[in-house]
């Protein structure tokens, strides 16, 4: 777990490697070096046909960048959690850290570390700002909100190569039930809305999928959907059509089988 920390990247000396998002030390730039023991560095006088190459340039699919030139930064190492509870390899999603609205620290999951996610968060301040967290994931096309929140702290370190932190996503929910898994149905998106919202959906297998929709009463106003459907993702919208500004609820149903599960929520529709 030795460490070397650049202004908006880091590596952990991990099983005889160096890894992370700093695969380079560049003369002129400043670097701390974080080590468990004593040590004694050795600098190679290598060409520069045998350099590593620098690590790729990530591109943010929502435009966002980090804030630069921050005064100080804490590292993280950590794992993304998808909705079918595997971990993402993908380097396509995007994981965003926040204080506020500010966009502190962007990086991606390494397919050959495990999904391992090498996050430099940057601040103005020592400790105390609230770090949140959002991913772009890529087979959806969206952000989507994290649950777990860290508080800054200037080099501080969180997670290790052993324990990463685990972030999960709050816009998934799981269903409880026999033929639950793999079933996962997110939350409607924009919510609120005015004209429109969406609901992604993962399927395991083909299934019958109803969607309805209530007033604040209870009352059913009609079923939006009621279709045979692939195993796969899937998106079902919601039309406001005439509805006047409130508080609605939905119930999406999957049908496998003779068995059924589903999961009700809230919409609001504003003026």
């Amino acid at each position: 777990d030795n460490r070397l920390i650049g202004q908006n990247a880091f590596a952990v000396y991990y099983q005889g490697q160096w890894i992370g998002s700093l695969t380079q030390l560049h003369p002129g730039k400043g670097y701390i070096v974080e080590l468990s023991n004593q040590s004694t560095l050795t600098y190679p006088d290598a060409a520069k046909s045998d350099a590593p190459e620098p690590e790729k340039e990530i591109i943010s699919p929502t435009d966002e960048m980090p804030l630069a030139n921050l005064q100080y930064n804490m590292m993280l190492i950590a794992q993304l959690e998808l909705p079918d509870g595997t971990i993402s390899l993908n380097s396509e999603d995007v994981i965003y850290a926040y204080s506020g609205e500010e966009c502190r620290g962007m990086a991606i999951p390494h397919q050959e570390h495990n999904g391992a996610i090498f996050m430099s968060i940057g601040a103005d301040v020592q400790v105390g700002e609230e770090i949140t967290f959002k991913a772009w994931l890529s087979e959806f096309g969206r952000l989507e909100d994290i649950n777990e929140t860290i508080s800054f702290e200037a080099l501080k370190k969180s997670g290790t190569m052993e324990e990463p932190v685990l972030l999960t996503l709050k816009g998934f929910t799981g269903i409880n039930g026999n033929i639950a898994e793999g079933i996962y149905i997110g939350e409607p998106f924009p919510n609120p809305f005015t004209e429109s919202t969406e609901i992604s959906y993962r399927l395991n297998s083909s299934a019958q999928v109803r969607l309805s929709l209530y007033n604040s009463r209870g009352q059913m106003l009609g079923i939006v959907m009621d279709e045979q459907k692939i195993p796969g993702l899937h998106t079902a919208t919601i039309q406001r059509n005439n509805l006047p500004p409130g508080v609605y609820f939905f119930r999406m149903e999957v049908f496998i089988a003779g068995e059924a599960v589903q999961k009700n929520g809230k919409l609001i529709i504003s003026q």
